[in-house]
């Protein structure tokens, strides 16, 4: 559904390329996390990136692999049907990327599981990319609406996310997608925010084995994050695995 709404996939995949040759170590093998119906994966491929995707659905595996196919794209091999809190893949990545905020339905002891499999799995110098996965402006409760015009005819998202656990930072989030107004689909999830601070004794716990090297406003890798917390949109946190692992 995000693909109605914001995503400009062209610009976003020579993001992604661009932070591999002026961050990472300049490889070309990519892996995405929750990788639903892999929106970058044509792009990226026809810029000659080696793809892989990991999602727990097989629907969606099932519908990316149809649309690679149909666009004359490999696919052997390279979707895999996984938990990204418990995987384990015989290659080795030199980027790896998380959207929109996946890693909010993990909760803390889950993230850093989550985030050992990712170091196991990069080659020395590669980078997480990790969307959304750090909320910079606290809140009790939040809701927003858009809509844009498809070959559907007009999409329309609400979101609504409501707070159940100050201590645990854990909220009750809902969706609701309609077409020309009237009620498509709708998922209701209980998902955990980090906060920067939190995100930073977090990842400080695993020191040794990545550094921070960079969080960027709305994909734009000359647009660093800045302290006016309204203005940050989509922002990137970019992690790199140590070389001396």
């Amino acid at each position: 559904h995000y693909g109605f709404n914001f995503r400009d996939i062209n610009t976003e995949a020579a993001v992604l390329l661009a932070a591999a040759d002026r961050l990472g170590n300049g490889g070309r093998h990519f892996i995405e996390f929750a990788c639903g119906d892999c929106p970058y994966a044509e792009t990226l491929m026809q810029a000659g990136v080696t793809y892989h995707g990991l999602d727990l659905s097989p629907e969606m595996l099932a519908f990316s692999q149809a649309r690679l196919q149909a666009a004359g794209l490999p696919t052997a091999g390279i979707l895999h049907l996984a938990d990204m809190r418990d995987f384990a893949l015989p290659q080795r990545f030199d980027l790896a990327f998380v959207l929109m905020g996946s890693l909010h339905f993990l909760d803390n002891a889950e993230f850093l599981r989550h985030l050992d499999h990712v170091h196991a799995h990069l080659n020395p110098g590669g980078l997480y990319v990790l969307e959304w996965c750090i909320e910079y402006a606290p809140s009790v409760e939040q809701q927003s609406d858009w809509t844009e015009e498809s070959p559907l005819g007009e999409v329309g998202v609400r979101y609504w996310r409501r707070q159940r656990s100050a201590l645990r930072q854990s909220f009750d989030e809902r969706i609701e997608f309609t077409v020309n107004g009237d009620l498509a689909a709708s998922s209701t999830d209980i998902v955990h925010l980090r906060y920067p601070n939190e995100f930073a004794l977090l990842l400080q716990s695993r020191h040794s084995q990545w550094e921070m090297v960079g969080q960027f406003n709305a994909w734009d890798l000359e647009a660093p994050i800045g302290d006016d917390t309204q203005a940050i949109n989509r922002p990137l946190r970019i992690l790199k695995r140590r070389l001396s692992l």
